[in-house]
């Protein structure tokens, strides 16, 4: 294994010398490494050489990058996974694992935009697979809908078995998703994993936000995609004009999402009525409390959006606008 390592080394162009069982870089090669500090050449990075389970194994001190080498190939050469393991083919004809998922660095330039998984079927509800449009019909979102938001499902891969929603940023590009399951998976709702690159502040909803004159809309919270929907067509029902914001989960700790909702004149928090919802509801109001009007949907039951009957949701926003 020490010379595929050094044969790996050589070839990406990083010079390199072994101490003991690692190779310790002259400088550590990640484009997400910063400033190097020349004090630390041949101290920050090194790449352990033998032994059954780790060698191959590599590490930064510095900028706290790691994995395997074939993630040392993707980030160094800026390419995928599949491509990687052809390259480390050439090298040694044992195939590359697949990548670590707990890799911290940012693989820049692996991906020149966020991209859909694939597997993800879209179009016209009525071409849909059939559980999967019965499903979505159960749940009272309609054909205008899967067409407006664009909604697909998936039957292999990761989202597997999974209605997905794509959320779209406010300059019109993909930038995660929420993919509900529709065969009763234990996890209910699925995101972008961190090593697919999605932009985590960008909210369900935003891609139909007006550019200017927010300060005088209102913005609905909510958690789950489909009880986003739901509040909807409960609006529609009820007459009432207003933004969507979904805000996956009941996480709204990131200060650009803040910043976003702040620009809304009313902020409605529609989020569950249970305790993270109540915690969602705390916490935007000590982010954005300031600087706009929050107020708390008070559902008529114990049900979320989703599952309160689409009368009893309009008058229950109805009375939330009326504050």
């Amino acid at each position: 294994m020490a010379a595929k390592v050094e044969r790996v080394l050589e070839r990406l162009g990083i010079p390199a010398r072994l101490q003991g069982t690692r190779w310790w870089a002259e400088r550590c090669p990640l484009p997400t490494h910063g400033p190097q500090n020349e004090r630390h050449r041949f101290k920050n990075l090194f790449v352990r050489a033998d032994g059954t389970r780790v060698a191959g194994l590599w590490t930064c001190y510095s900028c706290h990058g790691g994995g395997r080498l074939v993630e040392l190939v993707m980030a160094v050469l800026s390419i995928d996974f599949k491509a990687a393991a052809a390259w480390l083919s050439d090298v040694d004809e044992a195939p590359a694992p697949e990548p670590v998922v707990k890799v911290r660095y940012a693989p820049v330039g692996v991906r020149k935009r966020f991209e859909m998984p694939d597997g993800v079927e879209r179009g016209p509800l009525k071409s849909w697979n059939s559980v999967a449009r019965d499903y979505v019909l159960s749940r009272g979102i309609t054909a205008e809908q899967v067409a407006t938001w664009d909604i697909g499902y998936s039957l292999m891969g990761r989202l597997a078995g999974r209605i997905v929603f794509p959320i779209v940023d406010s300059s019109g590009r993909l930038a995660n998703y929420a993919a509900r399951t529709f065969v009763n998976d234990e996890t209910r709702y699925l995101a972008a994993d961190e090593l697919e690159g999605p932009e985590l502040a960008a909210m369900l909803g935003e891609r139909f936000w007006p550019v200017i004159t927010r300060s005088a809309r209102t913005v609905v919270c909510f958690e789950g995609a489909v009880s986003g929907l739901a509040l909807e067509r409960a609006m529609r029902r009820a007459g009432l004009s207003a933004e969507l914001a979904g805000l996956q989960g009941s996480d709204v700790a990131n200060p650009r999402r803040a910043a976003r909702l702040a620009t809304f004149g009313r902020v409605v928090c529609a989020t569950d009525p249970d305790a993270a919802g109540e915690r969602a509801y705390e916490e935007i109001v000590a982010m954005v409390g300031g600087k706009t009007e929050v107020v708390r949907l008070r559902y008529p039951s114990e049900r979320d959006a989703a599952d309160t009957p689409e009368a009893d949701l309009a008058s229950a926003l109805a009375k939330s606008f009326a504050v």
